[in-house]
């Protein structure tokens, strides 16, 4: 059970990847449209799991009451459940280099659903954001896997520490996750491409003060910097 006077202390510092919903669905299952999905047996991811309350949300959405056929596997379970046809579908909130969510793509026994409405589902919910997952993202040689970008909702991978932690502490973390080598060794590829305004977007938790800092200074640095190339031709004419 999480504790919410516990939660109290818990600070934002910086967003690190997206975690898009995958709805995974067995072949064979008869599974073609979240329609389809009503009294199928679908796996919704370990209490307490980032899987589980965005599988709820997504239930929810579609008017399906919680019942026997839903269950809460572990990954390493899932995979032996679909092989044994024990499994319909599973929902899964993961980030795109996630283990378990290429092993199962590249299996070539499950297929992934889109959500036709994915951007009305984000609007409803502060935390998520509409996601497309590419084409081929998880197979490119061959059958693309998936064979269709998807179109789900994402949630945030942040980073988060607590509200007593020293502000030094915090300045030189978020300015170590800012240096593009330890984004490109940690396949950070969102936060590489967008940079700080992905890093400091969206959180769920209250920003911790250093962060406020950091980040403004950042800004001010980019500002400056923006305001001495738009005067150097009229340096160099002059």
């Amino acid at each position: 059970k999480i504790d919410a006077t516990a939660l109290e202390q818990v600070a934002f510092l910086a967003n690190l990847y997206s975690q898009p919903l995958h709805i995974v669905v067995r072949d064979g299952s008869g599974i073609q449209s979240l329609s389809d999905l009503r009294g199928k047996r679908i796996n919704l991811g370990v209490k307490l799991s980032g899987d589980y309350p965005m599988a709820r949300l997504l239930l929810e959405s579609l008017q399906i009451d919680l019942g026997e056929e839903h269950s809460n596997l572990p990954y390493p379970e899932i995979m032996a459940a679909f092989d044994n046809g024990e499994l319909d579908a599973a929902f899964i909130t993961v980030g795109m280099q996630a283990e378990v969510i290429r092993m199962l793509a590249k299996s070539g026994k499950i297929r992934f659903l889109s959500i036709p409405n994915h951007e009305a589902l984000a609007a409803m919910e502060l935390p998520l954001t509409p996601f497309v997952v590419p084409r081929g993202v998880y197979q490119f040689e061959g059958e693309p896997v998936p064979r269709e970008g998807i179109n789900t909702v994402a949630t945030g991978a942040h980073l988060i520490t607590s509200t007593g932690v020293e502000s030094g502490l915090v300045e030189r973390v978020i300015q170590e996750l800012l240096k593009t080598t330890f984004q490109k060794e940690n396949k950070l590829e969102e936060l590489f491409s967008e940079g700080k305004s992905f890093a400091n977007s969206m959180p769920f938790f209250p920003v911790h003060e250093a962060n406020h800092v950091l980040f403004a200074c950042a800004l001010h640095t980019e500002h400056s910097v923006l305001q001495l190339v738009s005067i150097l031709p009229e340096v160099i004419r002059t």
